[in-house]
Formats: structure tokens, C-alpha cells, sequence
């Protein structure tokens, strides 16, 4: 027996089979939230995987028609998600991340000369090349989109304090 969340899924895939966008906006509403989760444990940041959210929702309101009620449905989300990703990636490849160019920001000063903010570009590089994924997102949704540590434990899914005690330490870890 199917659940009522199945059920009503699989109503509102008929609907939007039939072109019904308040169907398919729904259906938006009950899976965003996954998919940026999902985008975020993958090393993404927030704004990046919000876009990559938007177009993997385009996508699958394009290819509707195209799911086969065989396998999951966010499953399904997921995947185009991914790959909207690795398409990300490829064409990023040799871009620094918005957390790198942050960090880079905050150690340049203005008066220092172009070979010391080179030297400096070096070092946040190396340093956050060794930092997981985990703190490469705990960077960014504290100090660059300012959320609160509450938002980001169940981002995360990790205590309030547990990430407190994450960013203190990764904090420590930075200074120069």
C-alpha cells in the first residue's frame, strides 16, 4: 500500500503531465529544499546550488513526460541534479570559488603590493584545498551568507552546538 505523500505525488505528476504548473509548482515546494541539501553536501555553495535547484527543476518540468513511475521520484531529481552539477564543474573548472575569492579578500590588504597578494592567493588556495567539503560549506553559510547557526545545523543536520564547535575550530585552524 502506497503512502498518502505517494499518492499525492503521483497526482500531482499527473497533473503536471497535463501541463498543470500550480501541479508542478507543488511538487517544487515538496522537493527544493532536498535538492539544495543535496547540492550543499556535495561542496556546493548556497547561491550555486539554489541556480543548479532552478534548473534541475526547468529540466524536469521540460522532461516530465519522460519519468517513469518505475523508480523514485526525487531519485529521479536528484540525478538531473547531479549531472547539472558535473556540467557546472567542467566549465568552472580553473575558476577560484566565491569562498576562496572571500577568503582572499579578507587577507589582501589595499596597500600591500601585487607579489604579496599573489603570495596570499597562494596560501588561501593551499589551505582551502585541504578543508572538506563539510567546512568549505560551513565557511560560506556563516561568514558569507551570515546564517544563523540554527539554520545551518539543519542544513547541515548536525546540533547547533556541534557546528559551533565545527566552525570555532576550523576558525583556529585558518589563522595565519
Amino acid at each position: 500500500m502506497r503512502s498518502e505523500k505517494e499518492q499525492e505525488l503521483n497526482k500531482l505528476l499527473v497533473s503536471a503531465r497535463n501541463n498543470n504548473k500550480q501541479a508542478f509548482a507543488k511538487i517544487i515546494d515538496m522537493f527544493y529544499g532536498l535538492v539544495v541539501c543535496y547540492l550543499m553536501k556535495r561542496g556546493n555553495q548556497l547561491q550555486d546550488a539554489e541556480d543548479i535547484a532552478q534548473e534541475t527543476f526547468l529540466n524536469a518540468y521540460k522532461k516530465i513526460n519522460q519519468y517513469k513511475n518505475t523508480g523514485s521520484f526525487p531519485g529521479w531529481l536528484l540525478k538531473i541534479a547531479k549531472n547539472l552539477y558535473i556540467d557546472k564543474l567542467r566549465k568552472e573548472k580553473n575558476k577560484a570559488s566565491s569562498v576562496e575569492s572571500g577568503l582572499i579578500e579578507m587577507l589582501a590588504k589595499n596597500n600591500e603590493a601585487p607579489e604579496e597578494i599573489v603570495l596570499k592567493k597562494e596560501q588561501v588556495k593551499e589551505i582551502f584545498a585541504k578543508l572538506t567539503p563539510k567546512e568549505q560549506l560551513l565557511l560560506e553559510l556563516r561568514i558569507y551568507q551570515k546564517m544563523p547557526y540554527s539554520e545551518i545545523s539543519e542544513l547541515m543536520d548536525e546540533s547547533t552546538v556541534n557546528i559551533r564547535v565545527l566552525f570555532h575550530r576550523l576558525i583556529r585552524r585558518l589563522k595565519i
